[in-house]
């Protein structure tokens, strides 16, 4: 047995040559003897680890606040331009809703007031990025806030102008309302006048109407329009249905062309003429045609010269006697409101009792144009156009010159 065949197993490895060495060939040392390679990879490992903390320590939570930073600065911009529209939507309605268009005040007062809170809000810009982690966030955090109270002040505003938009309409409503409420009444109170101007108020109030019902669906900013135009039209033809009709005095109309006078009663100024002891006040006019006189029981006047022909009815109404005749140039208005010719017998009118003297010559009072005789229950007015003569207690009268006669 050799030595090698002796050899112990348990001995050390080293103690003892191998079968290289023993044939002349160098050995290499062992691989568990080469200990510089575990120190060299557990100090890349630590290097790596270190390099990995210092990351997630440094770097990453930076990138954090950046992110958070950027993402607050997005929500911060897109705040702001609906802000600004808002804000534009909101000077709009001010520019038609005015404190003389709206029911309600106030809804100007609060929309004016927060609009100027808002105008602050939109002047604000996007700081430049802080340096550090901690001051980004703070940063990013302020942004947010911002944008937040500007997404409050868009609701806020369109709050305030809804409200405003319906206190306008509100106003819009009633104006309107009232003006087609006016329009019926005018159309009510002259449904005795010409028809003509009464259709064309009445077309109005059928437009009006179409627009007050229209309303509640219309743009806002075209209410103020749509009332003044209505109004104006409406007022137009309420005019001329005014202008067209004939004048009333309680349940009597007046001709056109009769003095409105006829409505008030005895006028202030009206004076006392010449007084005869048989017939009673005289008056003649200043063209020397007419001639009026009255005991207080009725009025009679006389025409001299006129180019008219005597109303039928009146003519149908008087009953002659057998030798007194109509006269159709004489006419009496009695207290009941009645106008009837008078019936004489030669030269008994008043004209003829001026000119002529009669039996009893008198010298009548020339009533200048523009005075007005006064006849206790009657009054007559002398113009250029001719004597007008009326009841003062229930306006019936009649107006007669040269080119005219009238009677109501």
């Amino acid at each position: 047995m050799t030595d090698f065949e002796n050899h112990d197993a348990t001995a050390d490895p080293g103690a003892f040559p191998t079968v290289a060495a023993a044939f002349g060939h160098a050995t290499p040392a062992p691989a568990h003897r080469n200990w510089r390679l575990p120190i060299i990879i557990g100090g890349a490992a630590l290097i790596v680890a270190v390099a990995l903390i210092l990351t997630f320590a440094v770097f990453l939570p930076s990138r954090d606040a950046e992110n958070k930073f950027n993402d607050a600065a997005a929500a911060f911009q897109q705040a702001q331009t609906n802000l600004l529209a808002k804000v534009s939507a909101a000077q709009s309605v001010l520019g038609y809703a005015s404190s003389d268009r709206v029911d309600d005040q106030d809804t100007l007062i609060t929309l004016n007031n927060d609009l100027q809170t808002a105008a602050q809000s939109t002047a604000d810009q996007v700081p430049a990025m802080a340096s550090g982690a901690s001051a980004i966030k703070q940063q990013a955090s302020d942004l947010q806030a911002k944008a937040d109270a500007m997404t409050s002040l868009v609701a806020t505003l369109q709050r305030d102008i809804t409200a405003v938009q319906a206190s306008v309409l509100s106003w819009a409503t009633a104006a309107l309302t009232a003006a087609i409420v006016d329009a019926n009444q005018t159309y009510s109170d002259y449904s005795y006048g010409d028809k003509t101007t009464l259709s064309a108020l009445q077309d109005q109030i059928t437009q009006a109407q179409a627009a007050l019902d229209g309303l509640a669906t219309a743009d806002p900013s075209t209410y103020a329009t749509t009332v003044d135009d209505s109004v104006t039209a409406l007022q137009t033809a309420q005019a001329n249905v005014v202008a067209a009709a004939p004048v009333k005095c309680g349940d009597v109309l007046l001709p056109t062309g009769v003095d409105p006078m006829v409505c008030k009663g005895m006028p202030s100024n009206a004076k006392r003429v010449y007084k005869d002891s048989y017939f009673g006040w005289y008056f003649e006019m200043p063209s020397k045609n007419v001639a009026c006189y009255s005991d207080g029981q009725d009025v009679t006047c006389e025409i001299g010269s006129y180019t008219w022909k005597t109303p039928a009815a009146l003519q149908a109404a008087c009953k002659p006697a057998a030798d007194i005749g109509c006269n159709d140039n004489i006419f009496i208005l009695s207290k009941n409101g009645k106008t009837s010719l008078a019936m004489f017998s030669g030269c008994d009118g008043p004209l003829c009792y001026v000119e002529h003297g009669g039996d009893n010559p008198i010298k009548p009072t020339i009533l200048q144009y523009g005075q007005v005789a006064n006849f206790t229950s009657f009054a007559c007015l002398s113009a250029s156009d001719g004597v007008t003569c009326w009841n003062i207690n229930n306006h019936h009268g009649y107006k007669m010159s040269k080119s005219q006669f009238l009677y109501w």
